[in-house]
């Protein structure tokens, strides 16, 4: 054994000795829980609170610098590795959920303000919209009526299908007929 058999690590395998041994899965739950929030905030929460603020919404800076706050509490090398006591993990546990959650509210309150744009003037009575938020880098194909973009981001709006609950379409009249 490297470690003359006492059981103990040998020294990390990387060149600029950046890597911790032993630690790569510990806790793995917290790394989970880091990536969900960290992707919450890059790929959601930011970059559609920067299209809303393009359309005239008020950008909400304050409360994503406080999820970033929070997630970044959780960063540290002995945290984020699983390599501190238990209470220190369960606190971080808190902190992921309360980036989270602000990531979250946060991205919900920007789907409401750019949906609350679309015109949808041109919608017969019987007819009811669909608003599509497409975080993927490419569009969706279908029946576009509207639709805006930056970068990968897209809103689109989806119309002329009847309307979901108790609605009557010239196809179930039809039926009904038959």
């Amino acid at each position: 054994m490297p470690d003359g058999g006492r059981g103990q690590a040998g020294p990390a395998s990387d060149r600029a000795g950046r890597l911790l041994p032993d630690i790569l899965s510990s806790r793995i739950y917290l790394k989970i829980e880091n990536e969900r929030a960290q992707a919450l905030l890059e790929h959601w929460a930011e970059p559609w609170s920067a299209l809303a603020w393009l359309q005239g919404a008020e950008y909400p800076q304050a409360f994503l610098w406080k999820s970033w706050e929070w997630l970044l509490q959780n960063q540290p090398h002995d945290s984020i590795g699983g390599c501190s006591i238990d209470a220190v993990h369960a606190q971080m546990e808190t902190r992921f959920a309360w980036a989270s959650e602000i990531a979250e509210e946060i991205t919900a309150e920007r789907f409401e303000l750019l949906a609350r744009q679309v015109d949808l003037s041109g919608l017969a009575e019987d007819e009811a919209a669909l608003v599509v938020f497409n975080g993927l880098p490419w569009a969706i194909e279908g029946g576009r009526i509207y639709s805006t973009a930056v970068n990968c981001l897209s809103m689109e709006v989806y119309y002329r299908y009847p309307r979901v609950f108790g609605a009557k379409t010239e196809k179930t009249d039809k039926e009904e007929k038959k």
